[in-house]
């Protein structure tokens, strides 16, 4: 699952402002590893590097970049923001709650190498998919109108890894603070200079980043703990032997969420689950880490889910990498009956990346499904195109940026 939030300069409403999330992790390593707050930021993507910004993200210099300053020199790099602009872009990649469970009951069990895995893939997974958006979302425009197109040269952007969610449940998610800016080269009739994101194009990725994130991450855990995978559903997969009545004992925050929609009479939808999740959020993380393990445990066991139960999840399966017979079979899929061409007769390289991703059960690697998507355009099985003029007045459905844009033949 990928979310986008908008990062604004005062925190408020829907908006959080950048000091939240200083705010919010430990600014020590003991704090972190004795189970009280989150772990420090670190730097990343090339604009973070073209800045010389690596490591650990340092006190103040976060505020700095929202604020288009250069942390170190205090250049003003671009426009400043005005007053309710918005200041970057929050990527938050979460992790199927049975991940959460299997990596929160682990470290209970006396499994931390088990924990350990499940954070490293996570974390792997996430690079993978914030590396795809940086290659095809990072953009911006200038001109009258935006009418020209630019290539950016990387997210100046900064990673939180976060463990638990408000209420004190496992919840094992990533954000990746995007600053909004990025550095374009010359282009005709343009200088080079710092400019903000189109952020569209950020939005139109959104789909296939996040179907992305979840295949990388499939695949990652099925190669080093061999776990099984339900069906795939949007994108998404839970671990086979996780019971799913103890997954959602262990999501207070989502029955808050559900119990707020069944009040207030509302359907139930992206949008307004969304909302429901900012009306029942807790101001601040006041939970207690002894007493919530406590809890998860006493759970675990209610559930019958105890060491022998989570031992059994692991090695169920052996780890083959995805052949070209099988990223074949997804492709054909594709272009069936069953696949995009059912209820459409064009698309966009994006829509293909994320239909390979939702048929990958064991997972798939980020590189893997995007050079089987590209194998697929440059087939005979569809006619392709690419567009790589202005974006039309009204919105369309293909990307800015040279993507192909295929149908069926």
């Amino acid at each position: 699952m990928l979310t986008i939030g908008k990062i604004g300069g005062t925190g408020g409403g829907q908006w959080r402002s950048p000091e939240y999330y200083t705010e919010q992790v430990a600014r020590g390593a003991e704090d972190y590893y004795a189970g009280h707050g989150e772990a420090p930021g670190t730097w990343t993507g090339q604009g973070a590097a073209e800045l010389g910004l690596a490591g650990g993200v340092g006190d103040g210099e976060l505020e700095a970049v929202f604020d288009r300053r250069h942390p170190l020199s205090g250049d003003q790099l671009g426009r400043v923001p005005g007053v309710g602009s918005v200041r970057g872009i929050d990527l938050q990649m979460a992790v199927p709650k049975s991940v959460s469970t299997l990596w929160a009951l682990a470290d209970e069990y006396d499994r931390p190498e088990i924990a350990g895995k499940v954070w490293e893939a996570t974390h792997g997974a996430a690079a993978a998919a914030f590396d795809y958006l940086e290659r095809h979302a990072c953009t911006s425009r200038a001109g009258a109108g935006g009418k020209v197109a630019l290539q950016g040269e990387g997210f100046v952007a900064a990673v939180f890894p976060h463990r638990f969610s408000r209420e004190g449940d496992p919840q094992v998610h990533v954000h990746v603070l995007v600053a909004n800016m990025t550095h374009c080269g010359r282009a005709e009739g343009v200088e080079q200079a710092w400019r903000t994101l189109d952020a569209r194009d950020l939005f139109d990725q959104k789909l296939a980043a996040g179907y992305l994130f979840q295949a990388e991450l499939r695949e990652r855990l099925t190669r080093e703990l061999g776990v099984e995978w339900s069906a795939v559903h949007k994108g998404a997969a839970e671990i086979v032997g996780v019971p799913a009545e103890l997954t959602k004992a262990l999501s207070k925050q989502r029955a808050q969420i559900l119990d707020a929609l069944d009040r207030d009479g509302r359907a139930g939808s992206a949008r307004e689950s969304e909302i429901a999740a900012l009306s029942t959020r807790r101001s601040e993380q006041s939970f207690d880490m002894i007493e919530q393990r406590g809890q998860w445990r006493a759970l675990a066991q209610e559930h019958g889910f105890g060491p022998d139960e989570l031992a059994d999840t692991i090695d169920r399966a052996e780890f083959q990498p995805a052949d070209r017979g099988e990223l074949g079979a997804a492709v054909s899929e594709i272009v069936g009956p069953e696949g995009l061409t059912a209820e459409r007769s064009a698309f966009a390289r994006r829509d293909i990346v994320r239909e390979i991703a939702a048929r990958q059960g064991r997972g798939g690697s980020v590189e893997e499904i995007e050079q089987a998507a590209d194998r697929l355009i440059a087939s005979d099985q569809i006619r392709s195109s690419r567009w790589t003029g202005a974006r039309p007045a009204r919105r369309s459905a293909q990307p800015l940026r040279s993507t192909v844009v295929a149908s069926r033949r």
